[in-house]
């Protein structure tokens, strides 16, 4: 049996309804962008002047950025630099002063057998002084004995 075939409309009230609805949201769009356009244009141009004065700003700003971190990397390149520069020159140091107090020492021990040997050289000379004496004593006692005259 053959069926019977219904006749639809084409358009259906849903759709008509759904047509509306989207030409509702299309005429409030237009409302909208519409009632915005009520700022006058001189505040526009102040806001848009001040927006390209700051955009300016952030620009000079992340330009300042990169600058300092190149000047930060580049110090502290030369602070290790200088690092090790000071570790270098307190190796140095410490290297000098080693030499230093062994010459310290060495011309402390040299000091002190000068001060010996000026001592033994006044105890020599005293004693030659003593033996000096001694002898002119002796030469003295020599002279002192009597002489005879004649034979024998």
């Amino acid at each position: 049996m053959a069926r019977k075939r219904r006749s639809g409309e084409i358009f259906s009230m849903s759709f008509l309804d759904c047509m509306s609805c989207g030409f509702g949201a299309v005429i409030l769009f237009f409302m909208i962008i519409n009632s915005r356009n009520d700022i006058p244009d001189d505040q526009t141009k102040a806001l848009q002047a001040e927006t390209n004065k700051l955009e300016i700003e952030v620009l000079e700003g992340r330009k300042n950025l990169a600058l300092s971190r190149t000047s930060i990397q580049k110090l502290e390149t030369e602070e290790d630099e200088a690092n090790d520069q000071i570790s270098i020159i307190k190796a140095l140091i410490a290297e000098l002063q080693a030499e230093l107090a062994k010459y310290d020492d060495d011309t402390l021990a040299k000091i002190q057998a000068i001060e010996k040997l000026q001592a033994d050289i006044k105890s020599l000379e005293e004693e030659v002084k003593r033996l000096l004496a001694l002898k002119k004593e002796q030469d003295q006692a020599g002279q002192r004995i009597r002489s005879f005259k004649g034979e024998g």
